[in-house]
């Protein structure tokens, strides 16, 4: 029995050389699906790896005002985004056309993004603002100096459009705000604070550089 395993598998084993050699495209159909096989199993793991990508950027007009600079973290997966992140400006600005003044500004917000080199974006904000006035002899008889000028928070929606070139850490991000303003501000006589709301849209475009990608 032994004897004869072995004369079928020599035969077996001879047959498969003959159609090889008189086919040589059954070869190369073979290698090739298994390549293919191969290489569609390692797009589709790729594909479906989820990341985490961090990353710092410069926002020109846009949620803080005149210009904000920040951080984002984000996970990836697939064509989806989740992500959370702050920004911050500063302006030295002056009061009454004379008056040097400091303003400050602080954002949160979170955002959802769709696509791969080009894809959407949306996001919620919030931005807080103050205008902080220390005392000081010139504002007299125009703003009592003893607290802040005005403080504004600004909650906004925003939605846009981003573009990410292949094999570069750099993302580009132009937003469209639809922004809702509430402050508190001191009158020039002395009154106590009044509020007042403001609507308005605004645009901002950002640069973004993406410093650390981890896979989980």
């Amino acid at each position: 029995m032994l004897f004869l395993g072995l004369v079928h598998s020599s035969l077996c084993a001879q047959d498969w050389l003959s159609l090889s050699s008189n086919s040589p495209n059954s070869i190369l159909c073979v290698t090739d699906g298994s390549r293919a096989i191969t290489s569609y199993r390692t797009d589709s793991l790729e594909f479906s790896i989820s990341h985490e990508m961090h990353g710092v950027f410069i926002e020109i007009l846009g949620k803080d005002g005149l210009y904000s600079v920040g951080y984002e973290y984000c996970k990836i997966r697939n064509k989806h985004a989740f992500g959370i992140g702050f920004g911050t400006s500063f302006l030295r600005q002056k009061v009454f056309g004379s008056i040097p003044n400091n303003q400050f500004s602080v954002s949160a917000f979170s955002f959802y993004e769709y696509g791969k080199i080009w894809g959407l974006r949306t996001a919620i904000n919030i931005s807080g603002k103050v205008n902080s006035i220390m005392f000081t002899s010139r504002l007299n008889d125009v703003i009592p100096a003893d607290k802040p000028s005005y403080a504004i928070l600004s909650p906004a929606v925003s939605c846009g459009v981003f573009y990410k070139p292949k094999q570069s850490r750099f993302k580009f991000i132009l937003n469209l705000y639809g922004t809702y303003s509430f402050a508190r501000i001191e009158a020039p006589n002395g009154d106590l604070w009044t509020d007042y709301n403001e609507n308005y849209f605004w645009i901002g475009l950002t640069v973004k550089f993406n410093f650390f990608k981890n896979e989980i």
